[in-house]
């Protein structure tokens, strides 16, 4: 059997055998007292909706010529939000969850949709970048919110490349194309998901790892760990090298930044390639947070346990999880990789960042209350594979102060903006 065809019969074995627990702790309570009360949120759609909100805002941002209007919403609104929207705690049961997979077709609309809004403001945010003359304060907020759009486009393609369907995988594919990551689909698909947690993922941080000392390993290591993992892949099927993957999409890189330079002067090819390489420098800020300090016990016979839903970050965070599509459920994603997002669960015994993945990413960049923070879970749940309510409660409240002077900092940027555009109103 090939390699590819037994991690498909793994991942399917997988999604049949790991079943979700409904008790709640005490920390982690719904305000939602019945499943019953639940079906709207959980067989409809319309919630991943949500996403427009933030492509609306960029284009408010265009309006208003001010893109922290974007960067306030994403890094304070939401992960106030977060704090203070009811956590996304209940499980579909296991009908649901065969129900929920049938609707997979109406699910995808929402996924599409965003695609769709991406590559087109992608598209829009380039030709508005250089058909204005802008203040270099704004420029520098615009070129970051394109990135960021990057870096979330990222989740679409980890959904898409997800799914069996051959038309998914295309399109997820070359979402990848303009961050230069197209490599990762082999990376993450048949490197990431086997040896997730080990010293063989580069995609799997340490405790005690800032993410600019683990950057350079995964971006560096997801090329060649996606060349090694082709090359078995092609060994075991008998393939010709003429067929490598990973090769061709170093062509195709190739192919996109010669078109780039064609078609653009050289200050805008090289903005375009920059607000990719940023794109990817967000994918790999997610790595490090999904994984952080968590790590696979190595047998007696030298192989490693089976991936489990210990072995990733979940955030119960209901908003974000909308907006992302639920990857914040990734302890489900890990050990149920074929499910689609809609079925995907929540796990009482799978280890709970203190907010969600907009808030995280933040944090991540500033290490030491990332330490401050992150580290007093990882060490509670590496000793007994639970974290106590005080703990939590002490990483929630020095979250809050992070938080708080977050917004604070942003929304002095925001005025900034304000007052350069009303000099430049008075000036001409």
């Amino acid at each position: 059997m090939s390699v590819q065809a037994q991690e498909n019969k793994n991942l399917n074995s997988n999604l049949q055998e790991t079943e979700p627990t409904f008790h709640k702790t005490e920390m982690f309570k719904s305000t939602l007292s019945d499943e019953d009360d639940y079906n709207f949120l959980l067989e409809s759609p319309l919630p991943y909706f949500l996403i427009a909100i933030a492509y609306s805002l960029f284009y408010i941002g265009v309006y208003f010529h001010n893109q922290c209007i974007l960067i306030l919403f994403i890094y304070g609104v939401l992960p106030l939000c977060d704090k203070f929207v009811s956590l996304d705690l209940i499980n579909p049961s296991k009908e649901k969850q065969k129900k929920l997979k049938q609707k997979n077709t109406l699910f995808k609309i929402p996924l599409y949709f965003a695609v769709f809004m991406e590559v087109f403001t992608f598209i829009y945010g380039i030709k508005h970048m250089m058909e204005h003359n802008h203040d270099y304060f704004y420029l520098f907020t615009l070129l970051f919110v394109l990135a960021t759009f990057q870096g979330v486009s990222f989740n679409y393609s980890h959904e898409l490349n997800h799914k069996v369907d051959k038309l998914d995988n295309l399109i997820g594919c070359i979402l990848l194309i303009k961050n230069f990551y197209l490599h990762w689909y082999v990376e993450h698909n048949y490197g990431h998901h086997r040896f997730v947690a080990t010293p063989r993922d580069p995609a799997s941080a340490v405790k005690g790892q800032t993410f600019y000392n683990f950057f350079p390993k995964s971006f560096i290591g997801s090329f060649t760990s996606s060349i090694q993992v082709e090359n078995e892949i092609i060994k075991d099927e008998g393939r010709s090298q003429l067929t490598n993957r990973v090769y061709w999409s170093f062509v195709i890189y190739i192919i996109y930044v010669l078109g780039l330079f064609y078609f653009f002067s050289s200050i805008h090819a090289i903005s375009i390639i920059g607000i990719g390489i940023i794109g990817a420098f967000y994918l790999e800020i997610v790595n490090y947070l999904e994984h952080y300090g968590l790590r696979r016990e190595k047998l007696p016979n030298g192989e490693y346990e089976n991936v489990s839903i210990h072995h990733s970050w979940n955030t119960p965070h209901r908003l974000t999880n909308y907006f992302l599509f639920k990857l914040q459920r990734h302890s489900d994603h890990h050990a149920n990789a074929l499910k689609p997002y809609q079925t995907l669960c929540s796990y009482d015994e799978s280890p709970n960042l203190p907010s969600g993945y907009a808030f995280c990413i933040l944090l991540s960049l500033f290490p030491n209350q990332w330490f401050d923070i992150i580290d007093p879970l990882v060490d509670s749940y590496s000793k007994d594979k639970k974290i106590p309510d005080k703990i939590y409660e002490d990483s929630e409240k020095k979250s809050d102060r992070f938080l708080y002077s977050a917004v604070a900092i942003i929304l002095l940027l925001g005025s900034f903006q304000s007052g350069i555009n009303a000099y430049m109103a008075n000036s001409f």
